[in-house]
């Protein structure tokens, strides 16, 4: 697994990509959201199929991968065009996610980053939103954001 500090440059490099920026905290978070969206794809041969990836088909590591597909749920979810009407929704969806893992709810500027993350993600793949995809989204973003500490 990366360290703090690679992901750090990884997010860094993910938001460059995209001519875009992120303060320190948002940083932060989509780093910790990386890592644990990577810890839940742990390969199960011991990195062996990330190295032939990366070796044979000029794949980016899975890492560099992660977080670019994070940023761009972010910068997605923060652009909001066309308008994520179930926005307001998401918010309390998030916070009973991160009770149905024994965690504390984090705090507003938190919650507003992961929110953005989980609209990207369903304005990519669940653009009608129905509550189930939300939920499920909601989720696993949840898991991700406590499993990355």
């Amino acid at each position: 697994m990366p360290s703090k500090e690679e992901l750090d440059a990884l997010i860094r490099e993910a938001l460059a990509v995209r001519h875009a920026a992120a303060d320190d905290d948002d940083r932060a978070t989509l780093a910790r959201v990386t890592l644990g969206m990577l810890r839940l794809m742990i390969d199960p041969t011991g990195g062996v199929l990330g190295t032939l990836l990366v070796t044979w088909f000029h794949v980016p590591p899975p890492p560099a991968q992660m977080a670019q597909t994070i940023v761009d749920a972010w910068l997605d979810g923060r652009r909001d065009a066309p308008p994520f009407p179930q926005r307001p929704q998401m918010w309390p969806i998030l916070a009973s996610a991160f009770q149905t893992v024994w965690e504390p709810v984090p705090a507003a500027p938190v919650l507003g980053v992961l929110v953005d993350v989980c609209i990207g993600v369903l304005l990519d793949r669940y653009p009608a939103g129905p509550v189930v995809a939300k939920q499920g989204v909601a989720q696993l973003v949840a898991r991700a954001y406590v499993l990355g500490v």
